[in-house]
């Protein structure tokens, strides 16, 4: 078990609380560019745990999906995971005819 307490950048205290050892991994997801939450996180744990964080960062702008999330935590655990596609309209086929 161990209880950490760290400051947020905003300078908003930050509990991290585990009833149970770290035995596998851990992902931190996270909506900024530079992973700070990870960062702080490896500050305050020992190297032995530090290698089992993993992250999953998502900053382009727009909310995270779901999609996204689990797509990035199955590819970091080795599973084959389709590839985004974005579906285009061109502006001559968007109507009906």
């Amino acid at each position: 078990m161990f209880k950490r307490a760290l400051t947020k950048p905003d300078g908003r205290p930050l509990i991290l609380y585990s009833r149970r050892p770290i035995d596998e991994r851990i992902y931190v997801i996270e909506q900024n560019r530079d992973a700070q939450l990870l960062q702080l996180m490896k500050l305050e744990l020992t190297p032995e745990h530090q290698t089992k964080l993993r992250s999953v960062l998502h900053y382009n702008g727009l909310p995270i999906d779901a999609r996204s999330i689990t797509d990035d935590v199955l590819a970091q655990e080795g599973f084959e995971v389709a590839k985004k596609t974005v579906a285009r309209v061109s502006a001559g086929s968007a109507g009906g005819e």
